[in-house]
């Protein structure tokens, strides 16, 4: 399936979908890993766009999801180049993360909520769930899933993608605890934030878990097989 950015103009502005395009191209979003990472990103924006439709999200937040989620990868390419350079350097691959990249997007000229969207995936936001988890957003908290129910060029499970960082990243499983001053191992407390942003939102429809999953990914797969009869912004 061809993916394209044309897909997202009833949700976010023409002149932003433009931005994003460039943020990529400034980011070095670049070659056959930089495909992977845009394909990812768009899915994971689908994902995002169907649950706030589902939701019934209002204001600004569905486009900040989609944004946040376009986004959230941005720096992917450093983080596979530390990992391939220095594997066993944790504090450098954790240095190309949210602080960073956040300063990279608001440079950028992107808005503090869509930093902050753009921010969530991943374990950078687990300190946040552990301090405060009913102050974060709900754009971060769809961004967050979003993220981990896309992987490989597909849709997949939460345990299956959870299953999958452990092996890939079992310094951070391990070191991620002390680093982010957690309770338990890194990937264990993200499955235990990850379940129950899933459980929330499938309350909030009156679906069980799997029903919701099933919803969401149906959802994303219609949604971005109409992108061909959009709009042709490709991306880069």
């Amino acid at each position: 399936m061809a993916l394209n950015l044309g897909v997202f103009d009833s949700v976010v502005p023409t002149t932003k979908l433009d931005r994003v395009i460039r943020t990529w191209t400034a980011a070095d979003i670049t070659g056959r890993q930089g495909d992977a990472v845009r394909a990812h990103s768009i899915r994971a924006a689908a994902i995002a766009h169907v649950i706030c439709m589902e939701l019934h999200a209002q204001r600004r937040i569905p486009e900040w999801s989609v944004l946040g989620a376009l986004l959230h990868d941005v720096f992917k390419l450093r983080q596979l180049k530390v990992i391939i350079s220095n594997p066993s350097n944790l504090m450098a691959f954790l240095d190309t993360l949210s602080v960073n990249q956040g300063r990279f997007l608001t440079a950028r000229g992107w808005n503090a909520s869509i930093v902050n969207a753009a921010s969530a995936a991943g374990h950078e936001i687990l300190p946040r769930f552990i301090r405060r988890p009913s102050s974060i957003p709900l754009e971060c908290r769809i961004v967050f899933y979003a993220d981990l129910v896309v992987s490989n060029g597909g849709f997949v499970t939460l345990i299956d993608r959870i299953a999958s960082a452990r092996e890939r990243y079992a310094r951070i499983d391990v070191e991620g605890q002390t680093f982010y001053h957690l309770d338990d191992r890194t990937y264990t407390v993200l499955e235990r934030f990850a379940d129950a942003v899933e459980n929330d939102f499938a309350h909030c429809v009156n679906l069980t878990r799997q029903a919701f999953h099933a919803m969401i990914v149906d959802g994303a797969e219609h949604f971005l097989a109409h992108a061909g009869h959009r709009l042709s912004r490709s991306s880069p």
